[in-house]
């Protein structure tokens, strides 16, 4: 997980450290940096950009289904991230891992490692549960 590309520079460090797919959650402020379709296609990644924004209520079930659609399918290493890596991408793992069949324990663990700063933000934790379960997402 990490906070939003930033730049040509980034993307491409990204790509030399391996990752091989990018499931954006970064939702559409201005200041947010994406590589485009050519730089995607020359550097030979895969993208899926999710439409979620960061409203500090609610994180929608489709985005939740959307993010878990994009780690499955894609291949090899994978970053998610959101605008900063606080909120959204920290959220929306954990909603996919507990819909994987963690325990909340366990998937906020994993979380945790990855991003040690990102706090659990509880409106966020409501929704993912909500989402695994209504989802019907195999658990165990």
């Amino acid at each position: 997980m990490s906070a939003q590309l930033r730049d040509q520079a980034r993307f491409v460090s990204f790509v030399g450290d391996g990752f091989a797919a990018f499931v954006d959650a970064a939702g559409d402020a201005p200041y947010v940096w994406r590589p485009g379709p050519d730089a995607v296609r020359d550097a030979r990644v895969e993208y899926a950009r999710i439409a979620v924004e960061d409203t500090n209520v609610d994180l929608p079930d489709d985005a939740f289904a959307s993010v878990n659609e994009a780690l499955g399918q894609a291949s090899g290493k994978v970053l998610l991230f959101c605008a900063a890596g606080l909120k959204r991408s920290p959220h929306l793992l954990y909603g996919v891992l507990r819909a994987r069949g963690h325990s909340a324990a366990a998937a906020w663990s994993m979380v945790a490692t990855a991003r040690p700063f990102a706090d659990r933000f509880e409106p966020y934790i409501v929704s993912a549960e909500r989402w695994v379960a209504g989802s019907g997402s195999p658990r165990g």
